[in-house]
């Protein structure tokens, strides 16, 4: 019994959550990422001003995930660390229902293995760790709720509210699609009578949800529009060569941390030899990742669970007579968090960083992104809350911290064809007071970059700050 991991599970818990804050708050500076800028932009115009999404900014995400950001400014204002608390949370207890599903199959040291594997992994560089506040965290949480009442004993109720979870992940992230195969895979196999509640659920989650949001003006054309068909095509984020998404494979699958899970990986399929649940759920999560192409970080996260799962299996069947504590000790020591970026970040709550001089006009891109925050205060300060303002390129981070509304949708570099087309028109239409273009040419086509620098001739040039050329109507 001395040989037994005696570690309470909410001790596991909490000490992976303490690992998620530091890993959240002091990896990067302390502001919004650009995704996360995005995102509460859209959120405080629908809370703030009125503006509905697709109508109010444009991402290529659900009005799920602008709601969080803007219930969090209308709570309490422009922040950031609103939602990636609330990211830890829901993620915390992903780590929860993994180990629950985990323990009825593995036993209960066999769950606490697992959850500490899936929890520091979610903290790694490669599975986009400071992330915490994306819709993945949400998705795979759901996902994970939706599997752990599945597996559960016969009930209609917990189908039914297994397939509503499973449609709630499907409104945070349309990928999420690709989880539900293996679920009815298994229905249909192990527990037939849940079949029909598991999709009465789905189906009663996504349609009430889509009508919740029907009724706010949202609609569901737009929807599909900007969240899936935006996304494919020249000049949209999928818009890469052949060539960067092999190299960017490669980046992600074997030169990552991903690479720790492969010896236990290849140790599950020796021993288990067969087609089963988890090797399923791996497969179709991973065709998920390929055929959206970008291999973002964050994207990885949806693959840990069921790696993780086989990996505290592959152990369990194979640690003979080694106490079951030091291989926990041993789990914990390799999959820890390979990164000491968030030590220097640290600093960073004690002293702010260093920008560029106001004078200094170089690219944004590659500048201090401290300096973004800087330049979206200095435009709430030098603008009237009335007046539309139009950063040009990747300027999420200004305009969210400027407190002004753009006045185009496409708010942030887009180089669709429909997103060009429909962002010259509002420009035309809805003139900017101030104008923002990037001292360095390179986010914006040709053709929008010739339509701005025409468009400015109107405007009075006031100099260069933190690299974006700064422009005010005569008018």
């Amino acid at each position: 019994m001395n040989q037994l991991i005696k570690i309470k599970t909410w001790h596991l818990l909490l000490g992976l959550a303490a690992i998620q804050l530091v890993v959240a708050f002091c990896t990067d500076v302390h502001m919004f990422t650009h995704e996360e800028a995005m995102w509460h932009y859209i959120g405080r115009n629908w809370f703030r001003n009125g503006l509905i999404p697709y109508s109010g900014g444009v991402d290529n995400k659900s009005p799920l995930i602008f709601s969080v950001f803007g219930i969090s400014d209308t709570l309490f204002g422009v922040n950031y660390w609103f939602p990636r608390l609330l990211g830890i949370a829901v993620q915390s207890t992903g780590v929860y229902f993994l180990f629950k599903i985990a323990e009825e199959r593995l036993g209960r040291q066999g769950g606490l293995i697992t959850a500490a594997v899936y929890g520091l992994s979610l903290t790694w560089h490669a599975t986009g760790g400071k992330y915490v506040s994306f819709t993945e965290t949400y998705a795979v949480t759901c996902t994970l709720i939706s599997i752990y009442l599945v597996f559960s004993q016969m009930n209609g109720v917990k189908d039914f509210v297994a397939g509503l979870f499973a449609g709630l992940g499907l409104w945070f992230r349309i990928a999420s699609v690709f989880s539900l195969p293996m679920i009815c895979i298994y229905l249909v196999r192990n527990k037939r009578k849940g079949m029909f509640p598991f999709i009465g659920g789905l189906f009663a989650a996504v349609i009430f949800i889509g009508i919740v949001f029907s009724t706010t003006g949202i609609a569901m054309k737009e929807f599909l529009f900007y969240g899936f068909t935006d996304n494919f095509g020249s000049g949209s984020p999928t818009d890469h060569t052949a060539g960067w998404k092999m190299q960017a494979f490669s980046n992600g699958f074997f030169l990552s941390e991903l690479v720790l899970f492969y010896p236990f990986l290849l140790l599950y399929w020796f021993i288990n030899k067969k087609f089963d649940f988890l090797t399923g759920w791996l497969i179709f999560e991973l065709a998920g990742i390929v055929l959206i192409g970008i291999y973002a970080s964050n994207h990885f996260k949806v693959i840990l669970p069921p790696l993780s799962l086989m990996t505290g299996y592959a152990i369990l069947q194979v640690r003979n007579q080694l106490p079951v504590r030091k291989i926990f000790a041993g789990i914990c020591i390799l999959f820890f968090p390979k990164t000491f970026e968030p030590f220097w970040g640290i600093k960073n709550f004690f002293k702010e960083p260093v920008c560029n001089s106001d004078l200094i006009c170089g690219n944004p891109s590659t500048g201090n992104e401290y300096a973004k925050k800087i330049l979206g205060f200095w435009i709430r300060k030098n603008t009237k809350p009335s007046e539309k303002v139009f950063v040009s390129g990747i300027g999420a981070q200004v305009q969210v911290y400027s407190e002004r509304e753009s006045p185009s949708i496409y708010f942030n570099a887009t180089r669709t064809k429909y997103a060009e087309s429909k962002l010259l028109k509002e420009l035309k239409t809805n003139t900017p007071n101030m104008i923002l273009l990037p001292a360095f040419r390179g986010n914006m086509s040709s053709k929008v970059q010739d339509f701005l620098d025409s468009l400015t001739e109107q405007y009075d040039y006031k100099g260069c700050r933190y690299g974006y050329r700064i422009f005010i109507n005569k008018i």
